[in-house]
Formats: structure tokens, sequence, C-alpha cells
């Protein structure tokens, strides 16, 4: 093994917030009603910037914020 071997990473980039967030509001339009928990789980990441784009889209009126997801 070389000096220069790196640790495996994932090989997906992350999404961008704006793709993210269109992904969200695809979601809520197909099911209805998204979780932040499940969310966070699709997209690999915490729950931090889930609420944060649930907010955002809220704040637009692309989605219903509920407590812990959105309509």
């Amino acid at each position: 093994m070389s000096s220069n071997a790196t640790p495996a990473a994932k090989t997906e980039s992350p999404l961008l917030i704006d793709e993210r967030r269109r992904l969200i509001r695809e979601l809520v339009q197909t099911q209805g009603r998204v979780t932040v928990d499940e969310l966070a789980e699709r997209f690999g990441t915490s729950v931090v910037p889930i609420r944060s784009d649930l907010n955002s889209l809220a704040s637009t009126g692309a989605v219903l914020r509920t407590h812990g997801g959105a309509l």
C-alpha cells in the first residue's frame, strides 16, 4: 500500500441545497407527507439541514410544515 492511499470515501457527491429541496418538494407531492427522519436517512444527512430545508420550503408556501415533517 502506498503512502498516498486515502481512506475509502463516498463516491457520491452531496446534493446541492437546491437539488435536495426540489426532491423534497417532489416527495411531498407524490407521498403526501414526509418526516424529518425519513428525509435525513434518504439524503444521508443529519436532521438539522432537513429541518432548515423544510422551514425554507414552508416560508415560500411549497410545503406545510408540521411537527417532525411536512405535508
